[in-house]
C-alpha cells in the first residue's frame, strides 16, 4: 500500500491520514518505527500524534546545515552523523560552539533525531532515499 504525502502539512491532516493508514494497518504506528523525514514543514505535525519516531534524512539536514552554518557547519555535521561513539559526538559538538548560531540551529532536533550513535536501533537505516524518491514524484 502507498500513499501521496503532499498537502499533509499540518497536524490534522497528518491525523486524518495516519486514521486512514491505521484502519488498514494496525501496526503502523508500532514504537520500533522510525520515520526518517526531510524536516520539511509538515514533518513535526506528522510525528506529533503518534509513537512514531522521527530521524532527520541526512541529505536534507546537511543542505539546511550548510545554509545556516556554512560550509564548515555542513562539514562538523558529517562528522557528527558518522560519528562512532558518543564521546566522538560531544567532541565534535563542542567544535560546533565555534560557528556562529550553530549551537542553536542543531538545537531545533534533539540528537536521538539527527545522530545515528544516539540512536543505534536504526543499524543500517540511516538514509531516507525514499524521501527524494517520493519528492521526485509529487513534482
Amino acid at each position: 500500500m502507498m500513499f501521496s504525502t503532499r498537502g499533509f502539512v499540518d497536524q490534522q491532516g497528518w491525523t486524518r491520514l495516519n486514521e486512514a493508514t491505521n484502519s488498514v494497518l494496525p501496526d503502523y504506528d508500532d514504537e520500533e518505527q522510525t520515520d526518517i523525514m526531510d524536516g520539511d514543514k509538515g514533518g513535526r505535525a506528522a510525528n506529533a500524534h503518534s509513537s512514531v519516531k522521527a530521524f532527520m534524512d541526512y541529505y536534507h539536514r546537511l543542505e539546511n546545515v550548510k545554509k545556516n552554518c556554512g560550509h564548515a557547519g555542513g562539514t562538523l555535521y558529517t562528522r557528527a552523523f558518522h560519528a562512532d561513539r558518543q564521546i566522538t559526538l560531544d567532541g565534535i559538538k563542542d567544535e560546533m560552539s565555534d560557528i556562529r548560531n550553530m549551537d542553536a540551529y542543531m538545537a531545533t532536533y534533539a540528537d536521538d533525531e539527527q545522530y545515528p550513535v544516539c540512536r543505534l536501533e536504526l543499524g543500517l537505516r540511516k538514509f531516507g532515499s525514499c524521501v527524494e524518491a517520493i519528492n521526485s514524484a509529487n513534482k
